[in-house]
C-alpha cells in the first residue's frame, strides 16, 4: 500500500481510531489473577547481522555497564504504541504543551522552545485523558474533590500495558523491564572504523517541527516570547509517530560526549515480567519485543541507544515465554493447575490472537513495517539542520 505524500521523513500515519478499552477487566497489582496471564519473557538482544549498539557516557565515568531498563521500556512502548494502535501519549490538546529544555546555558532561558496548539489530525487519536469519557469521569470527580474510579476509565492498549497518569487517576502498568546485563561489552568509539557520511548527533526537539508537524499547518516564531522568555511556536496539526531507519552500515559520528560501541557479536539479556495479562496483550507485547509477525515474511528489526541518526542501534530481540504458577496456600489465588492448555501455548499462537484484532492493511502498517524493514533498499536518515533550512533534501 503506498503511503501519502504529505508524511516526509519518519512519520508513521495515526490510525484513524484509537481502540480504547473498559479497566474492569483487569486485575489489580496486589494480586494476580487465575483467569489473567502472568509470568516472565527472557530476552535476548542479538547484533550479529545488525548494526552494533553505541552509548554515551559524561567523561570519567568509563564503559557503560547495563543498557536502562527505562529506555528499553521506552523502545518497545514506541512499538505497542503504533502496532497496537495506542493513543498519541501526552503530547497535543488543548492544555499540553511541547518543550524543549535541552538549550540551557550561561544567559540562554531555561526553556528555549515551546511549542502550543499542537493537535492530532482527529479527536479520536488524542491523549486517553482527553477521551471524552475519561474527561467527564476525571472532570466530576475532581469537582466532588475526591479521586475518580479507575474502573470506569477507558484507555487504550498501550495505557493499559505500560500505565498512565490522568489529573487525578494513575495506573502503574502491568509490565516490568529489568536492565540488560552488558558489562564488558562495550569499546571505545573510533569514527575512523565507520563510513561516511559524517552526522552531527542531536535530538529532534521542538523547535524542529519538520520532524513532527504537517508542513504548512503551522508558523514557526509567529506566537512571539513567554514570559520566561522562551520562544513560542505554533503547533499546527502532529504528522504521525515518529522513528528511526535503519541504515545497512553506519556512518561516521561527530558525538559530543564520551561514546562507546559494543562488539556486534555480543549480545545481552533483560527480562519482562507480566502480570495479568489477557491473552491478545500478551501476544502484543511479544511481537513488539521480536517483531516477528506470523507467517508475514517481513524482517523487522528495533533502534536502540545512541547513533540511531547514523545507522547504529539495529538489533534483533528473540523471546522465551515461562508462565508463572500460582500457589494454592495463597488464599485469593487460584492455581493454574486448573487450566494446564495455558502452559502449552506458544508465543506464535499469542500474536495470532492479537493480530485477529489489529488489521494490517491500513497505511499505519504499511509504513510501519516499511521503516523498521531490515534490510532497507536504502539510506534512510533525518536529514541536517541545514536541509531544514532549505526543505527537503
Amino acid at each position: 500500500m503506498s503511503l501519502p505524500e504529505s508524511n516526509p521523513y519518519q512519520f508513521i500515519p495515526f490510525p484513524s481510531q484509537v481502540p480504547r478499552y473498559a479497566i474492569p477487566r483487569f486485575a489489580g497489582h496486589d494480586r494476580q489473577s487465575s483467569i489473567l496471564l502472568s509470568g516472565t519473557l527472557k530476552c535476548t538482544i542479538h547484533q550479529e547481522e545488525e548494526t552494533p549498539i553505541m552509548a554515551v557516557t559524561r567523561l570519567g565515568e568509563g564503559a557503560p555497564q547495563i543498557l536502562p531498563s527505562s529506555s528499553l521500556r521506552g523502545m518497545i512502548r514506541s512499538v505497542v504504541e503504533i502496532a497496537g494502535q495506542g493513543c498519541g501519549s501526552f503530547i497535543g490538546g488543548k492544555n499540553l504543551v511541547f518543550e524543549d529544555t535541552k538549550g540551557q546555558g550561561p544567559g540562554r532561558p531555561k526553556i528555549v522552545h515551546r511549542i502550543r496548539g499542537s493537535r492530532f489530525p482527529a479527536d479520536v487519536q488524542g491523549p486517553c485523558q482527553e477521551e471524552k469519557e475519561n474527561r467527564k469521569i476525571l472532570d466530576l470527580e475532581e469537582a466532588g474533590e475526591k479521586a475518580p474510579d479507575i474502573r470506569l476509565l477507558k484507555v487504550c492498549r498501550a495505557c493499559a500495558l505500560f500505565g498512565f497518569a490522568f489529573d487525578r487517576a494513575s495506573w502503574r502498568g502491568r509490565v516490568r523491564f529489568s536492565h540488560a546485563d552488558c558489562a564488558g561489552a562495550f569499546e571505545a568509539y573510533r569514527p575512523e572504523k565507520y563510513s561516511p557520511p559524517d552526522i552531527k548527533l542531536r535530538s529532534p526537539m521542538p523547535h524542529h517541527q519538520d520532524f513532527y508537524f504537517v508542513r504548512n499547518t503551522y508558523t514557526p516564531g509567529s506566537s512571539g516570547t513567554d514570559t520566561d522568555g522562551a520562544i513560542l511556536l505554533d503547533g499546527g496539526v502532529l504528522a504521525g509517530r515518529k522513528v528511526y531507519q535503519h541504515e545497512n552500515k553506519p556512518g561516521r559520528v561527530l558525538p559530543d560526549k564520551v561514546a562507546w560501541v559494543a562488539d556486534v557479536s555480543r549480545s545481552f539479556r533483560f527480562d519482562v515480567a507480566f502480570e495479568n495479562l489477557m491473552v491478545p496483550e500478551l501476544g502484543l507485547l511479544i511481537f513488539a519485543l521480536d517483531l516477528d509477525r506470523p507467517n508475514s515474511g517481513v524482517q523487522l528489526r528495533h533502534h536502540y541507544g545512541y547513533g540511531k541518526p547514523a545507522g547504529f542501534g539495529t538489533v534483533r530481540i528473540e523471546v522465551q515465554l515461562f508462565w508463572q504458577k500460582l500457589e494454592s496456600t495463597q488464599k485469593w489465588y487460584t492455581s493454574y493447575d486448573a487450566d494446564e492448555d495455558l502452559k502449552t501455548v506458544p508465543p506464535t499462537k499469542l500474536k495470532q490472537e492479537f493480530f485477529k484484532e489489529r488489521p494490517t492493511t491500513g497505511p499505519d502498517w504499511a509504513a510501519f513495517e516499511k521503516w523498521l524493514a531490515w534490510p532497507q533498499s536504502r539510506a534512510i536518515r533525518y536529514p541536517t539542520q541545514a536541509e531544514l533550512k532549505r526543505g527537503r533534501p
